[in-house]
């Protein structure tokens, strides 16, 4: 270890030593002689502190490297705020002491623990992965295969934690890690306990995630592995559903009580899901402890009946499918024996016409591998393997020989990414591939047969500027592409504001889904999903689209936009916002009046709230207090609340009867500003 180290900070570049006791760990420090910057308190015990992983509500996790043993781990301290605290550190301990007793492979590692530098600390295993939280947060869901394995995985590791005598307590996504191998390791054991000791917690604070907290936890009852069994159930509906919040607002934990009493059944709320998943979600989260699986092994001998079902479910499908291309092939083969017959009777001399016909026929190879692979991957999403054949898809757009296979597994490919949360961004990669192969193919590809034709119309339909009129999807007769190009357009949609367009889209597609066959009928629960999804993102989507027109001054286009928030389910505060911008917009128009009226331009004003501030200065020499109002109109415009009330020039004039003066005021208590 660095002696240095240990009591300060020497810096490298002049020597100068700076004392570091009182800063935490991984503080940043600079030379008070050269200005040198560098880290201080960068070891504990024989570790050496690398960075901050995480910071959580009690404690920190930060990446280390133990010098003895070669390798990598992660440590984790108590927070400021609590390490000073002796029933917090006694915990702490305890956590450390419970979890040193689990060893099981999807279970993070406790390594060793103890004391250095006046803090308690635990030395873990470090998982090369991702929380499943963040998974959850930028693919929306997961599909049903994909869940039901992780929560097989989680199962198995609570298990052996019961095992040894251990209750979890805070069973949820941001808990579980999700290792590069697809191996889902419980971490976070902070809130553990002793099931003999699990006879209710006596603080008056209730550590708990509202969605994922037990009934019998909100009422201080005893509390045993059914708890843990409750938290498990609720993870596995936000996997499947991407729902991690309440139905309902709640004030008060007898509120909250009554929401989970009264919560909607799988079936009911999720009827595109499959009733034998959704029953086993119920089960495991019934609001009473005697209606849950009674321990793990139940948990997971009807979990292994859930993942039997779903496997056979999905092999019926692939053969129905498999089924119904042979019988394709079989239509295409006698097609192309007549085909033959009537070209045996032409004669083709012309090596152009000759070169031609090689573009016209490929397409139509039904037999060449490139099809065989397509036709590969629309079987596997007749039989639920979505990841599969997004695979498939990705790799026939980027590779395929074929134009007509390339560009619809671009498109195809591009509707996959959208579907499991990718950005716009490597959707329109995809649908710039397919652009690319019928460019490629030239003018006789667009004679071929196969649909050729169609598939362009749909790669350029997903790539249309927002917002898609829904009737124009019914240019595309085929369902399959109709509904692919559907979910990017949404996707689009959604990204530039258009709320009611996209939701229009998602209704059509989600009942094209619906009434299909075959594949098609297979991307219910996806769509469903997905549409969900929009559901839950068209109050963001559409209040960041109101600030973005009001703070680049477009007043009539944020008033339509303000208008179509008003039609969905706001929360108090965000109610009040609403109503303070519909306020906003009125105002301004005024001021941009004012503006216009002494020539001044209000939409290149709004760029920057200082310009706005120096072109009111022009318009109305007479009152200096009026680029001061306009200042702050235009940072209000821009969502910088707390940064315009602070410039208010009447904020210390609580009796100002000037309009703007009253204004803020009425506009500071309705955002409850300070």
């Amino acid at each position: 270890m660095d002696e240095a180290n240990k009591s300060g900070w020497t810096c490298p570049e002049c020597g100068t030593a700076v004392d570091t006791s009182k800063m935490g760990f991984l503080a940043e420090v600079s030379c008070p002689q050269c200005g040198k910057e560098g880290r201080a308190n960068t070891t504990l015990a024989n570790f050496r502190l690398d960075n901050i992983l995480g910071i959580g509500g009690m404690s920190v996790v930060m990446r280390a490297y133990d010098p003895t043993l070669g390798r990598p781990l992660a440590i984790k301290l108590l927070n400021e705020t609590y390490r000073t605290q002796e029933d917090r550190i006694r915990k702490f301990e305890g956590e450390c002491s419970l979890m040193a007793k689990v060893r099981h492979e999807n279970v993070v590692s406790v390594y060793s623990a103890g004391w250095d530098k006046g803090q308690f600390y635990i030395a873990m295993e470090l998982v090369d992965g991702e929380n499943l939280e963040l998974i959850i947060d930028r693919r929306k869901f997961l599909l049903p295969n994909q869940a039901v394995e992780i929560i097989r995985q989680v199962a198995l590791g609570l298990q052996a934690a019961h095992e040894a005598g251990l209750l979890h307590r805070d069973v949820k996504p941001g808990n579980v890690i999700i290792t590069k191998d697809n191996q889902a390791k419980v971490l976070d054991f902070g809130l553990s306990m002793e099931s003999q000791e699990a006879d209710g917690d006596t603080e008056e604070v209730i550590w708990a995630t509202p969605f994922y907290v037990p009934p019998e936890t909100l009422r201080r009852e005893k509390e045993d592995v059914r708890s843990d069994i409750y938290a498990l159930g609720m993870t596995l509906r936000n996997l499947l559903t991407g729902v991690d919040t309440m139905p309902e607002e709640f004030t008060s934990v007898s509120s909250l009580l009554a929401l989970k009493e009264k919560f909607p059944r799988m079936r009911t709320a999720y009827p595109h899901l499959d009733p034998d998943l959704c029953d086993f979600v119920d089960h495991m989260s019934a609001f009473k402890p005697d209606d849950r699986p009674a321990d793990y092994r139940d948990v997971l001998a009807e979990l292994a009946e859930v993942q039997e079902h779903l496997a056979r479910e999905g092999q019926r499908r692939a053969t129905r499918l498999w089924l119904q291309e042979k019988k394709r092939e079989i239509m295409i083969l006698a097609g192309s024996a007549l085909l033959g017959i009537i070209l045996a009777t032409t004669v083709v001399c012309s090596t152009t016409v000759r070169e031609e016909q090689k573009y016209i026929t490929a397409p139509n190879d039904r037999t060449s591998p490139e099809w065989q692979d397509a036709a590969k991957a629309e079987s596997l999403i007749g039989a639920s393997q979505w990841q599969s054949a997004a695979s498939i898809y990705q790799k026939l757009a980027e590779k395929a020989q074929d134009p007509a296979v390339g560009a619809r597994a671009g498109l195809m490919a591009a509707m996959f990414k959208v579907l499991q949360g990718a950005s716009l961004q490597d959707a329109d990669a995809l649908l710039e591939r397919a652009s690319r192969h019928y460019a490629a193919a030239g003018k006789s590809s667009f004679s071929a047969p196969g649909g050729w034709q169609e598939t362009q119309a749909a790669v350029e339909l997903a790539k249309a500027q927002a917002p898609l009129d829904v009737g124009r999807l019914q240019d595309i007769r085929q369902p399959l592409l109709r509904v692919a190009a559907a979910a990017v357009a949404i996707a689009r949609d959604m990204e530039a504001g258009f709320i009611p367009e996209a939701q229009a889209l998602a209704k059509a597609a989600s009942d094209e889904v619906e009434q299909g066959s075959g594949a098609l009928a297979e991307l219910v629960a996806p769509f469903k999903s997905y549409e969900l999804q929009l559901a839950h993102d068209a109050v963001p989507k559409t209040r960041e689209r109101v600030l973005n027109l009001l703070g680049s001054g477009m007043l009539d286009q944020a008033q339509g936009a303000m208008q179509v928030l008003s039609t969905l389910k706001l929360s108090p505060a965000e109610k009040a916002e609403l109503q303070v911008q519909q306020e906003l917009c009125k105002v301004a128009k005024a001021a941009f009046a004012a503006f216009r009226k002494h020539g001044e331009d209000p939409i290149k004003a709004m760029a920057s709230p200082q310009l706005f501030h120096n072109a009111a200065s022009h318009v109305e020499k007479d009152d200096a207090s009026f680029a001061n109002e306009m200042h702050c109109l235009a940072l209000m415009l821009r969502g910088e609340y707390a940064k315009a009330f602070s410039l208010d020039p009447y904020k210390d004039n609580a009796e100002s009867d000037k309009p703007f003066a009253v204004l803020m005021r009425h506009w500071r208590q309705q955002l409850g500003a300070k």
